[in-house]
């Protein structure tokens, strides 16, 4: 008998040969912070930087690529809790505004021809109106207060 792929990596047998890894990865994490929003947000910029840094005049800023992944494997790996933690809701506090924005304005494109979204002018919530209906009041779902708008 031929000497193939036996055991949980076989292809046949339908397990991943990257399961051994898998497990030993999962065991090594444990008790560690791993990746959070501050970390996704370092590792988005040190891809930009990685692919800025191949043209000839932006070649400095490849050191700014190794300092931004080496604080982010150094957060994923901490095991303080606590910093990381107050890190990333520092983070997420600072980026609300725009997030929002980003938010509202992709719900807007998608939604174009059957809503139209409108601010609260009590609490400055949005929140979406029928199109075309001209006139409506409607009722803020945050502050349940009444206003009236034009569609």
């Amino acid at each position: 008998m031929a000497r193939g792929y036996q055991g949980s990596g076989s292809p046949f047998s339908g397990g991943s040969p990257f399961r051994g890894f898998q497990e030993k990865l999962a065991r090594m994490m444990q008790g560690r912070y791993g990746a959070d929003s501050l970390n996704r947000f370092l590792l988005g910029v040190a891809i930009v930087c990685i692919v800025l840094s191949l043209f000839p005049p932006l070649r400095f800023i490849s050191y700014a690529t190794t300092v931004l992944l080496i604080i982010c494997i150094a957060r994923m790996y901490s095991r303080n809790y606590t910093a990381r933690s107050r890190e990333n809701l520092a983070f997420l506090r600072i980026t609300t505004a725009p997030r929002q924005f980003i938010k509202i304005t992709r719900l807007r494109i998608r939604h174009r021809t059957t809503k139209c979204y409108k601010k609260c002018p009590f609490c400055k919530t949005y929140f979406s109106l029928p199109k075309g209906k001209g006139k409506v009041s409607a009722t803020c779902p945050s502050c349940h207060k009444k206003h009236t708008y034009r569609t």
